[in-house]
């Protein structure tokens, strides 16, 4: 019997191409770097997709997953680790620290806050 004589055959071998077809034509796209669109199927978009940042279609963009290789590689010598600065105001919690160069002068300033409870 051949397959035009068999039509529950060839309804099953139907059925089953365009069940598969849209998964075996959406994994081979390849990503488009300026459509705004996820066009190889793997969650990312244009310049944030690793497929565009190594090609330098998204030079001037500011994200980038693409490293250059590292040709130097810095000594690991010892390390000595110590206090260089306390202060005398106290925190009755653990307050969160932030660290910036408040006051312009190239030398970065840590700030915190104090809550002080009424008597």
């Amino acid at each position: 019997m051949h397959f035009k004589q068999h039509p529950v055959l060839r309804r099953k071998t139907y059925f089953l191409f365009f069940l598969f077809a849209p998964f075996f034509l959406y994994s081979q796209s390849a990503e488009i770097c300026d459509n705004g669109i996820d066009d190889d199927g793997d969650g990312l978009i244009d310049c944030y997709d690793q497929d565009c940042t190594c090609t330098g279609q998204c030079d001037d963009f500011y994200y980038t997953t693409c490293n250059a290789d590292c040709y130097y590689i810095p000594p690991c010598g010892q390390i000595s680790l110590g206090v260089q600065w306390t202060a005398e105001a106290e925190t009755g919690t653990y307050s969160t620290l932030a660290a910036g160069d408040m006051d312009g002068d190239g030398i970065p300033d840590v700030v915190t806050y104090r809550v002080e409870a009424e008597d």
